[in-house]
């Protein structure tokens, strides 16, 4: 993600589809010379300028959640694909329909963003994942960054 923030700008009104494109294409250039369909992955992403332009993306599995003042967002496809080991990935395709994007603004209030993969995810029940994620938002919010991290990991253990 630092790779695409270098060459793009959030505050240049950059359009959501063109910065998951660069997403892949970054990705591709970087595993060179191990060729895309050897190393296909999911991605989730949540970036926001300093005017309040908030992006949130998905491809694949993961789980994007974000909680704006009172409102709670669940990034999810329309149509969930039956179970299996068979996702959406980077690589798979040369357009950026099968990423899950959404853009708001959020300048002036609170906003948290849970980024969870796909093995965090795939354990939650669909029906508690606003309970799950408001848990995250409440129990982590106001900890320190690094602390945050070695709380969460004794958590996932």
């Amino acid at each position: 993600m630092i790779q695409v923030l270098k060459q793009i700008s959030c505050e240049e009104r950059y359009p959501i589809e063109s910065i998951a494109r660069k997403i892949e294409a970054i990705w591709a250039e970087r595993l060179s010379p191990i060729r895309v369909d050897d190393a296909l992955a999911t991605c989730a992403f949540a970036m926001v300028s300093h005017e309040g332009r908030c992006l949130l993306g998905s491809i694949g599995d993961s789980l994007v959640t974000a909680q704006l003042g009172d409102e709670f967002k669940i990034l999810e496809r329309e149509i969930k694909p039956p179970f299996g080991n068979i996702t959406e990935c980077l690589g798979m395709h040369r357009s950026s329909d099968h990423w899950i994007l959404e853009e708001f603004h959020c300048r002036d209030q609170d906003l948290t963003v849970v980024l969870a993969t796909d093995g965090i995810a795939g354990d939650l029940q669909p029906d508690k994942l606003s309970q799950w994620s408001r848990w995250v938002f409440e129990e982590f919010k106001d900890i320190e960054p690094s602390i945050r991290w070695r709380k969460l990991a004794r958590e996932l253990r």
